[in-house]
């Protein structure tokens, strides 16, 4: 697999686990439910 860069973080192979958590529109257009699905993805 060929690593690529998103941000200042590399992706691929002997690189770090980078996990990204998709929550669409769950969220209902409000910010503290966005930021608690954001904290849900992260544990």
């Amino acid at each position: 697999m060929e690593k690529i860069k998103i941000g200042n973080r590399w992706i691929g192979e002997g690189e770090h686990c980078f996990i990204i958590a998709e929550i669409g529109s769950n969220h209902d257009g409000k910010l503290e439910q966005a930021k608690k699905l954001i904290d849900i993805a992260k544990e």
